[in-house]
């Protein structure tokens, strides 16, 4: 992350990518997962991946928190299936 990145801004996303990789382990039976990161001027992305079975808020309350924790920190996040039966979930702040 670059040097002008508020450190409570680091910590919360780090925060948030941990509890979305804890959540993937527990509820996806994944055997592969990637993490990216993007990060410019004005904005950090966070995209996970995983090949495991897909969730949403409905199935996974804390799915509902991890959104909130993101919102919190001014970002949204995006859980949306890809091909070849993977999900991404990405955070963008």
């Amino acid at each position: 992350m670059s040097a002008s990145c508020p450190a409570n801004l680091e910590e919360n996303l780090f925060q948030a990518v941990q509890e979305a990789l804890n959540l993937i382990l527990k509820k996806s039976q994944a055997d592969e997962v990637k993490v990216r990161l993007d990060s410019d001027y004005d904005s950090i992305l966070v995209e996970i991946r995983h090949n495991g079975a897909e969730f949403g808020p409905e199935e996974t309350p804390e799915l509902t928190s991890l959104g909130e924790s993101v919102t919190a920190i001014g970002g949204k996040l995006v859980i949306a299936p890809v091909a070849n039966h993977w999900t991404t979930l990405q955070i963008k702040v």
